[in-house]
């Protein structure tokens, strides 16, 4: 399926084929991000109407690491976020109705035209 991964240590923006299997996708998800997953934004892309929890809704879903603000200064800045995300990340698609993951919605141009790289300020080994 189609996804978008952002490498901001190599100011890179680039369409990837993630996996379809589950039990793959979770792996390659971390290994993408450099260790534990967390959904840092969710874009909606549709709503099903008169639906209290929205069962036939899908979004797009930006994937970060869990401990991106102790791990990397390399980061990046997407329009309407509102805050940096430090490290890769990934674009997936999201289905509710199938419960899994589908392709994103938003394209490689529409990602270029939000996107910052940038570094936070700091030094991680003063962290230690």
């Amino acid at each position: 399926m189609k996804a978008l991964i952002i490498n901001p240590a190599m100011n890179l923006i680039a369409e990837y084929q993630f996996p379809d299997d589950p039990m793959k996708g979770a792996n390659e998800l971390q290994e993408i991000v450099g260790g534990y997953i967390e959904r840092a934004f969710v874009w909606p892309v549709e709503k099903a109407k008169n639906s209290k929890w929205y069962p036939n809704s899908r979004e797009d879903i930006l994937w970060c690491n869990e401990e991106g603000l102790y791990k990397f200064r390399d980061a990046f800045f997407i329009e309407g976020i509102h805050q940096w995300v430090p490290g890769p990340a990934i674009i997936l698609g999201y289905k509710y109705n199938e419960e899994k993951n589908c392709d994103c919605t938003m394209s490689l141009d529409e990602l270029a035209s939000k996107i910052r790289f940038g570094r936070l300020p700091g030094n991680i080994e003063e962290q230690e």
